[in-house]
C-alpha cells in the first residue's frame, strides 16, 4: 500500500479507518510555516468571496432582465429546469470532491506518483458515473415538460434546454478537475478575479442571448459555453502552478480506496441536500405558500450570511489537509481555536445587525408586512449561528478524512430535524419550524467536537 497510498491506519474507538499519513519522529516540526498556510488561506477566502460576491450582485443586475424578456411563466421554468438539473448532481458521483481532500493530505509527499495516480482514480470515477448521469439526465429532459407544466407548443424548447443543462454538468464535472488539484494543493487563490470575470461573461452572453431573442435554449447555450471556458482557465492554471499535474493508472488497491473514500461523499452530499433543502418543502406542506415567502424574506441574511461563512472556512481546507497528513495536531487545535473565535465574533456582529435592521431592510426591500416579528428573527439568527459552528467542525472533519462520521451524524440530524419540524411547524408556524431544526441539529454541536477532537 505505501507504494501507492498512505499508510491506512486503524485506531480502535477513533472512527473507521482513514487515508493519513503515520506523523514520522519530529514530523510536527516539519509543518508548513504558519504565516505561508495563514496567507494562503486568506488569499483563497479572499477569492471565494468575491467570486460568490460578484455572483450575487450578477444576479440582482440580470434577474430583471431576464423576467422581462422572458416574461414571469418561462423564468419560472427557467428557474425550475435549472434546480432539476442541480438536484441531478447527486448522481455524479462527486468525484472532484474526493480528489480535493486527497491531493490537500498529499501536499508536501515527494512521490508525486501518488498524486496523479488519484486524478487518474478520479478520472475513472468520473467515467464510471458519466453514463448513469446522462442516462437519469435524458430521462429528465424528457420529463421536464410535465415538471414545469408548458404547453405542447413549447416541449421542444424545454426538452432541448433541460438536455443542454444536463451536458452542462456533464462537462463542469470534467472540467472540474484541474479545479480540484488546485484547491487541494492551497493554490486555490491563482484563480483571483478570473472566475468572477467569467461570471460576468456569463451573464453578459445570458443577457445577449435575450436581446437576441434566443430565448431557453440560448440561455443554457450560454451556461456550456462559459463552463467550457472556465475549463480551459483550469487547465492553463493548474499547468502553470502545478508541475506534477497528470494522470496515471491507480492499482486496484487505490482505486477501490478512492471509490470508497468516493462513496461517502457522494453520501455527504446527498445528505447535505436533505439537510439544508427541507425547510421550505415543510413549511410549504403544512403552512401556506404565503408562509414560505415570508420564512424566505426573513431568512435572506441569515442564509447569505451562512453562504458567505461556509465560503470563507472552505478557504482554510488544503491547509488543514495539509496538517493532518503530517500529524501537525497541536497546530491543528491552535487554528481550530482561532477558527471559533472569528465564527463567533460573525455570529454576533451579524447576528445583532439582523435583529436590529431586518424590520427596516424588509420595509424598504418588499414591505413591512413580510416582517415575521423579533421571535422568528432571533430564531432565525441563532440557526444561522449554529450553521456557522457546524460548518467549522465539517471542514475538520472532511480535511480528516472521516467523512463516514460526518455523513452518519449529518444524516440522523437531518432526520431529527425533519421529525421535531414536521411535528411543531402545524402548531406555531414559523417558530416551531425554527425550534425543530434547532432541536435536530443540535447533537452536532456534541458530537462533531469529540469526532474532531479523536481525529
Amino acid at each position: 500500500m505505501m507504494g501507492a497510498w498512505p499508510e491506512l491506519r486503524t485506531q480502535e474507538g477513533q472512527g473507521p479507518t482513514r487515508i493519513i499519513s503515520p506523523p514520522a519522529p519530529g514530523r510536527e516540526q516539519l509543518a508548513p510555516a504558519p504565516k505561508r498556510l495563514t496567507r494562503a488561506a486568506s488569499l483563497n477566502a479572499l477569492t471565494w468571496v468575491l467570486d460568490y460576491l460578484v455572483k450575487m450582485l450578477v444576479s440582482l443586475l440580470i434577474v430583471p432582465i431576464l423576467v422581462s424578456g422572458l416574461g414571469g411563466t418561462l423564468f419560472g421554468v427557467w428557474q425550475i429546469l435549472w434546480r432539476l438539473v442541480n438536484y441531478l448532481t447527486v448522481a455524479d458521483g462527486k468525484p472532484t470532491d474526493a480528489l480535493r481532500l486527497v491531493i490537500s493530505t498529499l501536499q508536501g509527499e515527494d512521490h508525486l506518483e501518488r498524486k496523479r495516480r488519484s486524478v487518474g482514480s478520479a478520472l475513472f470515477v468520473w467515467l464510471l458515473f458519466t453514463p448513469l448521469l446522462a442516462a437519469v439526465g435524458i430521462g429528465l429532459a424528457a420529463l421536464a415538460p410535465v415538471f414545469t407544466k408548458v404547453g405542447a407548443d413549447l416541449y421542444p424548447v424545454v426538452r432541448l434546454t433541460c438536455f443542454l443543462l444536463v451536458l452542462n454538468i456533464l462537462l463542469m464535472n470534467l472540467t472540474g478537475l484541474p479545479d480540484a488539484v488546485l484547491r487541494g494543493e492551497n493554490l486555490g487563490y491563482k484563480g483571483l478575479g478570473l472566475i468572477a470575470g467569467l461570471n460576468i461573461l456569463c451573464a453578459l452572453l445570458m443577457v445577449g442571448s435575450i436581446l437576441l431573442g434566443f430565448g431557453l435554449v440560448g440561455l443554457a447555450v450560454a451556461q456550456v459555453v462559459v463552463s467550457a471556458l472556465t475549463g480551459v482557465v483550469w487547465w492553463v492554471l493548474v499547468k502553470k502552478y502545478v508541475p506534477w499535474f497528470g494522470l496515471d493508472r491507480p492499482t486496484r488497491t487505490e482505486l477501490r480506496e478512492f471509490f470508497r473514500l468516493n462513496l461517502w461523499n457522494w453520501a455527504g452530499a446527498l445528505t447535505a441536500i436533505l439537510y439544508w433543502s427541507t425547510d421550505v418543502l415543510i413549511l410549504g406542506l403544512l403552512a401556506s405558500p404565503a408562509t414560505v415567502t415570508v420564512y424566505v424574506l426573513n431568512s435572506y441574511p441569515a442564509t447569505t450570511t451562512i453562504s458567505v461563512a461556509s465560503v470563507a472556512l472552505s478557504a482554510a481546507a488544503p491547509g488543514l489537509g495539509q496538517l493532518f497528513g503530517q500529524g501537525a495536531f497541536q497546530r491543528l487545535g491552535a487554528i481550530r481555536r482561532e477558527l471559533f473565535a472569528l465564527s463567533w465574533l460573525m455570529a454576533t456582529t451579524i447576528g445583532s445587525t439582523i435583529l436590529l435592521c431586518n424590520h427596516s431592510f424588509l420595509s424598504l426591500w418588499v414591505g413591512k408586512d413580510y416582517y415575521a416579528g423579533m421571535i422568528p428573527n432571533l430564531l432565525l439568527v441563532v440557526l444561522m449561528a449554529q450553521a456557522i459552528f457546524i460548518y467549522c467542525d465539517i471542514y475538520y472533519l472532511e480535511s480528516s478524512l472521516r467523512l463516514r462520521d460526518k455523513v452518519v451524524v449529518g444524516a440522523t440530524c437531518a432526520l431529527l430535524s425533519i421529525v421535531f419540524a414536521w411535528a411543531l411547524t402545524p402548531k406555531f408556524g414559523i417558530p416551531g419550524l425554527c425550534l425543530g431544526l434547532l432541536a435536530g441539529r443540535s447533537a452536532q454541536m456534541v458530537v462533531f467536537p469529540l469526532l474532531v477532537r479523536s481525529s
